[in-house]
């Protein structure tokens, strides 16, 4: 079984311009979940072992985040 990064790099190369998620206020590709994911990773590097809360709506910038 593969890790959810592994999951989504593929899917972003494999469906680049599919839709992955679509909601009332717009949709995301699989390669703009992906890229939108790196850079919530990547801001949230520096917080390694600790707990993080998240507070949103439902929404598209939420899977990104998830």
């Amino acid at each position: 079984m593969e890790n959810i990064i592994t999951y989504l790099e593929k899917n972003a190369i494999k469906f680049k311009n599919k839709n992955a998620f679509i909601d009332n206020n717009g949709s995301l590709t699989y390669e703009e979940l992906f890229n939108n994911a790196k850079k919530v990773a990547n801001g949230l590097s520096n917080y390694q072992n600790m707990p993080i809360a998240i507070y949103m709506e439902k929404s598209k910038e939420l899977i990104t985040v998830i």
